[in-house]
């Protein structure tokens, strides 16, 4: 047999090291998440993006600083929520009172989890900090593996964390679901239709419900703008109903009624400003405060708007793996238009989904438009501009949030009057 020539053994050795790279590629997963072969994942580009688990600790670190500066200013509902937990806790009992059982509990899940808590710490604030500085970890950590998977710059990722950790109308209802559970379940749906893992949105999904279910409202708009989530809806829909529906049909059972009752209680008390017009009845009593929580909201609507327009005229190419984001920021805005429809008064824990999505798909969004810009010194400023925006928003918010020296005194949005 004639040996091969020296050109016939550089193509062998290059062929070999091709398959092997090949290979290499779809062992990580990177072929199948839509990248070239041999393209280096995300995730690699840690001598530019800080570790997942540094951002995870500096949220924790961050939240547990923030909730000290706030814990002396739990509101009346936040305290009603502990009383379910503490009885469900020490008694086996749901209900407001010991004595008798209601469905008065917006959110189950809130309830068990500061039960949860509650029983092994045995104090209200302890309890609440605890998970309240647990989700927001849990959010820093969904929101930087968010970002890696996007591939964009981790200030991106530090920049969002710190909007949603500062605002002050998350941080004037802490203690309520809005401030405990649903950051980190948002988030983690959100992460699981950038990673398109139909597995874990549908387990998340499930967790949702039992939430708080409108956030079904979060759930439509991954599921329509993720193409890998929407193929698996049935996998989705099994799931969710065997996670959620043992409650739900508990709660028909046990409390008659699968929905808690204050959807009716709401729905029947009647103030002199609405949901719709509640952000300038509170800028009426505090204007500082309620233009810190909503600027991001404006800021971000703006940048959804901008995608939308781009992703309908085709002139630039909108990125795909920014589809769940583009959904879960539309979803904010539904969010916020359904509950306009129904018309509750202007509880300030309503707001909480609506300026948690908007303000981090608005943070997502804006670094891949600023990098499809022409022009590279246009881009730079265009960049510079931005993150010199939003910190100074952070940095109103940080403000906000120092005003009372050490500790608040009171919410820096007071909703009761």
């Amino acid at each position: 047999m004639k040996p091969p020539s020296n050109l016939q053994g550089e193509q062998l050795e290059t062929g070999v090291r091709e398959i092997h790279t090949v290979s290499t590629d779809v062992r990580l997963g990177r072929v199948a998440e839509g990248r070239e072969p041999g393209e280096a994942a995300s995730g690699v580009r840690a001598a530019r993006i800080p570790s997942t688990a540094a951002i995870t600790l500096a949220s924790g670190v961050a939240a547990a600083l923030v909730f000290f500066v706030v814990r002396h200013t739990l509101i009346d509902d936040a305290f009603i929520t502990l009383s379910y937990a503490r009885n469900l806790a020490f008694h086996f009992h749901w209900g407001l009172t010991p004595a008798e059982t209601a469905n008065s509990a917006t959110s189950p899940l809130n309830v068990v989890v500061l039960g949860g808590a509650l029983r092994l710490l045995r104090d209200p604030t302890w309890a609440v900090g605890v998970v309240f500085v647990s989700a927001f970890s849990g959010f820093g950590w969904c929101v930087a593996r968010t970002v890696t998977a996007l591939r964009l710059p981790a200030y991106t990722a530090i920049l969002a964390i710190a909007l949603v950790l500062l605002n002050p109308l998350l941080l004037s209802v802490v203690g309520m679901e809005t401030t405990t559970v649903v950051p980190l379940i948002l988030a983690i749906l959100l992460m699981a239709a950038v990673e398109e893992r139909p597995l874990m949105f549908a387990i998340v999904v499930g967790l949702a419900l039992v939430t708080r279910l409108d956030l079904a409202i979060f759930v439509m708009g991954l599921l329509v703008m993720t193409p890998a989530i929407r193929r698996r809806w049935r996998l989705v829909a099994t799931v969710a109903c065997v996670l959620a529906g043992p409650w739900y049909a508990l709660s028909w059972v046990r409390l008659e009624s699968a929905i808690p009752d204050t959807l009716a209680i709401k729905s029947a008390q009647v103030w002199s400003h609405s949901f719709l017009t509640g952000p300038s009845f509170y800028a009426g009593r505090n204007w500082i405060p309620v233009v810190a929580a909503f600027l991001p909201v404006v800021g971000g609507v703006a940048v959804l708007t901008g995608a939308i327009l781009t992703r309908l005229s085709g002139r630039r190419r909108f990125p795909r793996q920014s589809m769940p984001v583009l959904g879960f920021g539309l979803a904010g805005v539904a969010y916020w238009i359904a509950y306009a429809l129904l018309d509750p008064p202007p509880y300030l824990w309503y707001y909480g989904p609506t300026v948690l999505a908007v303000t981090v798909s608005g943070v997502l969004l804006l670094s891949p438009a600023l990098r499809a810009r022409s022009g590279s010194k246009t881009r730079g400023r265009g960049r510079t501009f931005v993150i010199v925006a939003i910190s100074a928003l952070a940095v109103l918010e940080l403000g906000v949030v120092a005003r009372d020296g050490r500790s608040w005194s009171q919410p820096a949005i007071v909703g009761n009057f």
